[in-house]
Parts: structure tokens; sequence; C-alpha cells
């Protein structure tokens, strides 16, 4: 007979299923063990003496369970004297029932099911024996069944208790969190919202969103949001979304994103907007108030071009003054003149639209910001009178260029360099400028003449006076050519090209100012083509093989009779088949006709109004009237120009002008 063995009690352990589990080896009683062979009258005095025991398990071998007597079994039959005598001395194997043996770390729920499909009465009166893999651990009865499932229930429904009290704490942290991502998304200042293929914006969206659309966008459609007054852009979002959507590569739909504007202006307010996929269903819009930015620049931009213009006021001061003057005169009275003329309208048109943009390509060579603005404008309004033929009428031509203060904007952008320059800079602008000798001569001259000496007009230093005298306002040509460097530099900003500054060579001509006036306005438009025409992107000059940066030469030369001026670009050229279909296009020729042109015909007709190279119109070139201009002013002097191209290489323009037209005014 061995020692009882203690209760094995242990924690309950979560499964699989989440659940808090009892193991059968919780309800283990403390029972002794006892050999089959054990004479019953042993037994019988082992569960008298000990009350606690409700059985007595019977095990053989090395300690494996082979059956089971139970209090009840025992005591009832052997308390009756002639049935104890009978079995005192006999094995306890003879009144012992077979067990069910059950592992002690099944579960109540498993051994439950076990038991009752196998041995279902031990669920009343029975015992179970526990194993401990193949040794024997205790027994279980009924009543402990009984307890553990209570037990169990308790535990389970504690941890229901718990889980609840988990998903409630779990529900505030995620409602808390929840509000302090908001507050850190509306006080960043951005608006974050989500929408569906749709473009219906969710109910959830940052506050700054409201302010910055002007309204609550939950529920309303993206694309009227941001582009209420472009229904051609709302299509065009609507329509790249819904591929967004339908595209399953990563590195095509951003493809597609970047195909939408990556701005947008709401009234006064200008938003940068970013798309952002969040998965198959669902896109992020960031929105970005840049409109301070953008004013910040603007004003950055426009103290930058006030510096240009003070710049060149001082640096070209004779240049600058004479185009300030010879705008005014051509406001008043000479543009009256114009229109006043008894021309037909469309010549009228074409001499006014020629002078507004040579006007306008001078203004923004010395960066005037406003005036330039201006003339753009009536420029545009011109353009559109071309197409009217015989309903044009000077009315309309003089109502399209008196719709702007010319005088007044003028003023505004010269009001600039008098703030910076004091007004004395404005006023003395037609001062001409003497050396020290020059004055220290000249008044030994006054002098001479005021004391009524004679003066020795073949003297050396008296005719070399004179000769300085008389030359004091010319100008050299080759100074006048270099100025436009400036020109060049700006428009090849503007483009994103590199060129070199100008070089100009040859002999170094004098020229009167006021001769050469109308021909030095009409040159900024040979320089402006010539970068926005004929010098390539750094990229592709590289892939022909030339130097990243353009250059343009212009030489000087004299015989006495003419002065040829040469402009030359080591550009693309012009391009002649693209010539050929505009004059097609335009009407002015034929297919067939267009095609027997031999090439340095077509060349010429850069000169007509209403010709141009450009793809697209701009305010720096592109209206076809800029070289008809130089046509024009070459032809009042007596002169001519051609130009002459090479695909690849470059284009050529040459002046032939008589000299007396430009060293004298007159």
């Amino acid at each position: 007979m061995s020692v009882p063995v203690t209760s094995n009690r242990t924690e309950p352990t979560r499964t699989s299923t989440g659940k808090w589990d009892c193991h059968i080896r919780e309800a283990i009683l403390a029972v002794g063990t006892i050999g089959p062979e054990t004479p019953c009258r042993d037994v019988f005095d082992m569960l008298t003496e000990n009350p606690d025991f409700p059985a007595v398990a019977i095990v053989e071998g090395d300690n494996a369970v082979i059956g089971v007597i139970t209090r009840n079994t025992c005591i009832g039959t052997l308390s009756k004297p002639l049935l104890l005598d009978l079995y005192a001395k006999r094995p306890i194997r003879q009144l012992m029932t077979g067990a069910l043996t059950i592992d002690g770390a099944t579960t109540l729920d498993a051994a439950t099911d076990l038991i009752a499909r196998q041995h279902p009465q031990a669920l009343i009166d029975g015992f179970i024996v526990v194993d401990n893999g193949d040794r024997y651990a205790g027994v279980v009865s009924p009543q402990g069944l009984l307890s553990l499932n209570i037990e169990q229930s308790r535990r389970r429904a504690q941890q229901m208790r718990e889980a609840q009290d988990d998903i409630i704490r779990q529900k505030r942290e995620t409602e808390a969190a929840r509000e302090h991502l908001g507050n850190l998304l509306d006080s960043s200042g951005q608006g974050f919202l989500s929408f569906g293929a749709d473009l219906v914006v969710d109910p959830l969206h940052s506050a700054a969103c409201a302010t910055m659309l002007g309204c609550p966008p939950g529920g309303k459609d993206l694309a009227g949001l941001l582009f209420l007054d472009d229904p051609a852009a709302a299509d065009l979002l609507r329509s790249i979304v819904g591929k967004v959507f339908a595209e399953t590569h990563p590195v095509m739909r951003d493809i597609l994103l970047s195909l939408l504007p990556e701005e947008v202006a709401l009234g006064e307010r200008v938003l940068r907007v970013e798309y952002r996929p969040l998965d198959g269903r669902q896109m992020m819009l960031v929105l970005t108030d840049n409109t301070e930015r953008r004013r910040l620049e603007r004003a950055v931009e426009a103290e930058r071009k006030h510096l240009e213009m003070i710049v060149a006021a001082v640096s070209h001061s004779r240049d600058f003054f004479d185009t300030v003057e010879d705008f005014r005169r051509f406001v008043a009275p000479n543009l009256a003149k114009l229109v006043a003329q008894a021309s037909p309208p469309k010549v009228i048109l074409d001499e006014v639209y020629r002078e507004i943009h040579t006007y306008k390509g001078l203004f923004n060579q010395f960066s005037f910001e406003k005036l330039s603005a201006a003339l753009h404008q009536i420029e545009g309004r011109l353009a559109a009178l071309r197409p009217l033929d015989e309903r044009l009428t000077i009315d309309k031509i003089v109502d399209a260029t008196t719709s702007l203060e010319l005088d007044a904007v003028l003023d505004a952008d010269l009001e600039i360099i008098a703030d910076s320059l004091g007004p004395a800079f404005i006023e003395g602008r037609t001062t001409v400028s003497l050396s020290a000798d020059q004055a220290l001569r000249l008044e030994r001259l006054a002098t001479s003449l005021s004391e009524g000496a004679s003066v020795d007009l073949a003297a050396a230093e008296i005719r070399t006076l004179l000769a300085e005298l008389a030359a004091i306002r010319k100008v050299s040509l080759k100074t006048i050519l270099a100025s436009f460097d400036q020109a060049i530099a700006q428009v090849a900003l503007r483009l994103g090209r590199e060129v070199a500054p100008i070089v100009v060579l040859g002999d170094d001509v004098m020229v009167d100012p006021d001769a050469v006036r109308a021909l030095q306005r009409s040159l900024v438009h040979v320089f402006r083509n010539a970068v926005a025409h004929g010098i390539e992107d750094a990229d592709e000059r590289l892939a022909a093989g030339k130097n990243e940066a353009g250059r343009i030469t212009c030489r000087v030369a004299s015989d006495g009779a003419a002065i040829t001026i040469d402009i030359a670009d080591d550009g693309r050229g012009i391009d002649v088949e693209s010539l050929r279909r505009k004059m097609v296009s335009q009407g002015i020729y034929d297919r067939d006709q267009a095609a027997g042109l031999d090439d340095q015909h077509l060349v010429d007709m850069i000169f007509t109004d209403d010709i141009s190279t450009a793809a697209e119109v701009s305010d720096i070139a592109g209206r076809g009237v800029g070289l008809a201009a130089v046509r024009s002013a070459v032809r009042q002097l007596g002169g001519t120009v051609g130009a002459v191209t090479s695909p690849g290489q470059g284009t050529r323009f040459v002046f032939s002008i008589p000299c007396r037209a430009l060293t004298s005014k007159g």
C-alpha cells in the first residue's frame, strides 16, 4: 500500500481559441494506491481509517493503473459480516472495476466529452483515473468534475469581463489617439482628406480643408471643389483618378498622377496639391496653402526686375532714356499720325502692331515690369483684330491702342528709378558729358572768342577740338550692338538656355544716335529671336557636338559708302520645311506652289508680317511681326537686310546701310 498523493492543481492556461480553460489535473483528489493482490480486508481498513478517500486506485508494475475500487463499492460490499469474512483474504482485484484513464493535461471540455462517449456512468458514480503520461497521478470524482466545470465557468466569465474592459480601454485609447492625431493634423495648417474612385470626399478631414476650399468638403465632389470654374480641368481629374484606381503598377500610378496640376488657384488662394494613393480603394489629398509663398516670390521677382531696371538706366542711360523719349513721342503724337493716315486699316494695323511689338521688346530689355505687361496686353488686342479683314475699322484700332493709359504706366515704372536714384537722375537724362581735357580746351577757345581774339581754324589743336565737338553726340555702333547683351541674357534665363556674352568685332563706326535710333529699336527682335528660335538647349547642343553655351557674334565694317552689320548665331538654323508648311497653312501659297519654292526664298519670308517659326505665341516671340519691323526700319534708311541659314550651324543676318543714313541726321 502506497502513501496517499496530494492534489495536483495548476494555474489555468489560455488555449488557441483565446479562452481560459481548466485541465482535468485540477480536480485530482489525494487518494492512495494499492496493488491488485492487496487483500480486501486491508483495503476495507484503509478506507475506514481514511474517510476522505472516496476511492483507491489499483496499480501494478511501474505504477500503471489497472482499475479502481470506490468507497461505496468496498464498504457497501464488505460491511456485511458474511461477505467480509468471505473476501477478507481475497485480492482486491476481484472487487475492482475498470477505470477510464485520462491524461492530466487534457482540458476539462475534452475530458468531459471523452467520458460521455466512453464511460458515461463515471459522470454519475464512477471515478476517472488521471494518468501523468503512463504513471498514475490521481483520481477525479463526478463531484470534482462538477466543481471544475463551475470554476471554469467562473474563470471564463471573469475573462469576458476583462475582455470587455480591454475593449472599452482600447476604444478609449483609440478615440484619444484619433483625437490627438486630428489635433496634430488640424494644427499642421495643411488640409488632409480622402476620397474614392467616385471622387466623393469622405466625411473625416482636417479643419484646414474647410478654410482652404471655402466649405466643409465631406460628401462633395472633389473635382467640383478644386475646379469649379474649369470644367476641362475637372474632367481631366476625373479621368486620371479613374485610371489610377484601375492601375495596379505603382510606377504607372505615379506617372498618371504626375499629369495632374500641382497647384490650384481658388479665388485669391493658391493651393499646392499632392495626391497619395492609400490602397486600392482610397486616395489621400494633401493641401498646402501657398498663397503667401507665391506672394513673396512675386515680390522678390518684382524687386529683382526693379534692380535690373535701375542698373540698366545707369549702365545704359543714353539708350535707356532715348527709348523712353521715343516711346513718349510714339504715344503722342506719332500714334495719332499713324492712325490718321489715308492708308487702308489693314496697313495701319500692321504698322501699329510692329511698333507696339518693338517697344515691348525694348522695355523688356530694360526690365520695365508694368509697361511691358501693358504693351503685351495691347498687342494681344491688336492681334485679335487681324482676322476682321473688311470689318476692320480705324476706330477699333484706336480703341485697342488707347485702352490703357500708356504714359501713366510708363511714369509708374520710372517712379521706381526716381525713388532709388532721385528725381535729378530722371531730369538730367539729356546731359552730354565732356572730359576734363575737352572742357579745358573749350573754355580756352570760348575765352579767346569773347576777348575778340582771332582763331586760326587751320590750327591742329582747334581742328581736333572742333572734330571732337562735332562727334560728341555720336555713339559707337559696336557699343550699340554690345548693349543688347542684357536682352540676350534675359531671354536665355527665361528659356533655361545658356548663351555666352555677345562678341562684337570689326570697325569702330561712329553713328548719329538720332539717325540710328529706329534701327537700334528694331534690332532687339534679331537678338531675342536668335535665343528663342536659334540657340538650342544645353542638352541638344552637347548631343550635336557643340559647346553647351550658345554664341552670338556681331561684325561691323564700313567702306565709306555703306556700313555692313553681320549678326550670327551658332544655333540650329531656320527650319525651312516648317516655313514651307506655314506658307500653306496661312494660305499664302498652295501646296504645289510651296513645294516649288527654293529654300532661300522661304528664308526671306521671315521678314513678312505674321510669319513665325515659333510653335506658340509668348511675350518673347511668336507674333510674326518682329523681323517685319526690322525690314521696315532698314528700308527707311535706304538699306537692305537678308538672312542666310545652315541647318545645325546657325543663322546670319546681314545688314547693308548707306553711311550717310547713319552718320548724320537730316
